[in-house]
């Protein structure tokens, strides 16, 4: 602002407008710059994400296959007419978990991902 009133008042018009321009194109610079570094977080965070799901489903794999054959094997129980409540309150637990995985691979925010890891680990250890 002191250098736009020094042009307006006429004090050496070429100095000030080459510290002026200077100034502009630094602040410029840093505007681009502060833009290319919040792109690339932004694409950073949208890239660990999608690996973290990635690697999630591969290592839970293995464990989801197992929770359908349980449930395949309780519905055989159960169609044979064998129940009890604690394998209706297993069945429940097994289902619930099958679904956390399942909602695992749509996750598409952080916050999401965070609360349906608690909830799965929170199951695993019920299940356990």
């Amino acid at each position: 602002m002191k250098v736009q009133q020094y042009v307006t008042n006429g004090r050496d018009i070429e100095y000030r407008k080459t510290i002026r321009t200077g100034k502009q194109n630094l602040l410029n610079t840093l505007q681009l710059s502060r833009t290319t570094i919040i792109t690339n977080m932004k694409t950073f965070q949208a890239s660990l994400l999608q690996k973290s799901i990635q690697y999630f489903i591969i290592k839970v794999t293995p464990y989801k296959i197992s929770i359908q054959k349980s449930l395949n094997k309780i519905q055989l129980l159960t169609l044979s007419g064998f129940t009890t409540p604690a394998l209706n309150s297993y069945t429940l637990l097994l289902k619930a978990q099958a679904a956390t995985i399942e909602k695992l691979s749509k996750v598409t925010t952080q916050a999401e991902l965070t609360d349906l890891l608690a909830k799965y680990v929170y199951l695993k250890k019920e299940i356990a």
